[in-house]
């Protein structure tokens, strides 16, 4: 309303870190590969370490009214963790800027540009992009609903990817429900992603919430010593609150390539405690 604060929301956070890494250094994840019957093994230097990691991580967000129903939000987070059996640490970084918009009822239209930042011992690496999302909310006999339709652009290397997605969460009874659904075309040279899937289910079990999820994704695009590559990737994650200021959550993903150097499969821990607030 005029007159009033136009500053609706800030808050900052910082929580620990502790997680089991498949990659903390960002090494390759298959030590050798057979080309043409010969057998190639990559230098050890370059494997990928997996252990432990232990760190904090922070951030905050702040929210600038403009209009009735619609403000701009910033948001940042920040991560640093330490691997005590290797001596070496990964950071990450990532920013957002949104402007959220009430438009007539139940719809909303959100834009979004965001980037991050990951560096590791054997490299640094970042993306950028930017997203226009339309968002219906809706009611049915059996649940809420919040459809919402997305369009893209991430940078890509040297190139931009426009993607579209679509995607249905719904409140029922007794869980919470998600589905995606990613489409993106090709990019001359690089291998990206082209397809994704993926569902979602939360529910409480004995007080404790639960959350199930499972995904599949497409790459295609680029060669590999003139051989065209081509990957199907499928995953699953599971969390479980422990109690209301700690949840593990332990994930595990297969890819698997027309390029055997690029088969590989990973598994991750982690425990997420409740951030400190203020």
């Amino acid at each position: 309303e005029p007159g009033t604060n136009p500053v609706i929301a800030t808050e900052a956070w910082i929580a620990p870190v502790v997680s089991y890494d498949g990659n903390i250094n960002g090494g390759v994840l298959r030590s050798s590969f057979t080309f043409n019957g010969l057998i190639f093994e990559a230098d050890p230097a370059y494997y990928a370490k997996a252990g432990v990691v232990l760190g904090a991580a922070g951030g905050g967000v702040a929210r600038v009214a403009w209009a009735n129903g619609r403000y701009i939000e910033a948001r940042v987070r920040a991560e640093s963790v330490w691997s005590p059996e290797y001596q070496i640490g990964r950071s990450n970084a990532e920013l957002a800027l949104c402007s959220r918009n009430h438009v007539a009822g139940w719809t909303f239209v959100d834009l979004c540009k965001t980037g991050s930042a990951l560096w590791r011992e054997l490299g640094k690496s970042s993306t950028q992009g930017a997203t226009i999302a339309v968002s219906q909310l809706f009611q049915t006999d059996a649940a809420y609903h919040e459809l919402t339709a997305a369009v893209s652009q991430t940078q890509v290397y040297s190139d931009k990817q426009p993607s579209v997605s679509v995607s249905l969460g719904s409140v029922w009874d007794h869980a919470a429900t998600r589905v995606w659904l990613t489409a993106a075309p090709p990019v001359a040279g690089e291998t990206v992603l082209r397809s994704r899937v993926a569902t979602d289910v939360q529910w409480l079990w004995g007080g404790h919430a639960v959350d199930v999820g499972l995904w599949y994704q497409h790459f295609d695009g680029g060669a590999f010593l003139g051989t065209p590559r081509s990957d199907n990737a499928i995953g699953i994650n599971l969390s479980y609150e422990i109690n209301p200021a700690l949840t593990a959550q332990i994930g595990y993903m297969e890819n698997r390539s027309t390029v055997d150097f690029y088969d590989y499969a990973q598994t991750s821990v982690d425990l997420v405690f409740d951030a400190l607030q203020w």
